[in-house]
């Protein structure tokens, strides 16, 4: 996966120690000192946001169009009490999320 703006997320040891990590990157021979990368909290939450998308599962659309046709056809039942009772309990927690 490509990187936004080019940007490389931050080793493990230099993610969070705190608002102000910084990442060390070595200086060319010609200078003198220690030129640092300090990366701005926007972008390590995408860094992090973007471990989080990696690690999804990849959906298989020939699977779901396949399950798709057999709820449609009559093939796989449906409960839907059951189906109602998930959804409410889904509502939930997404309504538990955002308080």
């Amino acid at each position: 996966m490509s990187r936004i703006s080019g940007v490389n997320k931050p080793s493990s040891g230099a993610r969070l120690s705190g608002m102000t990590a910084t990442r060390q990157v070595p200086a060319p021979s010609a200078i003198t000192g220690t030129d640092r990368l300090e990366l701005s909290d926007q972008a390590r939450l995408l860094g992090i946001l973007e471990d989080e998308v990696e690690q999804l599962p990849v959906i298989d659309m020939a699977k779901v169009e396949s399950l798709r046709e057999a709820i449609q056809s009559g093939k796989m039942p449906i409960d839907r009490e059951l189906l109602a009772k998930k959804i409410q309990q889904f509502e939930s927690f997404l309504q538990d999320i955002d308080s």
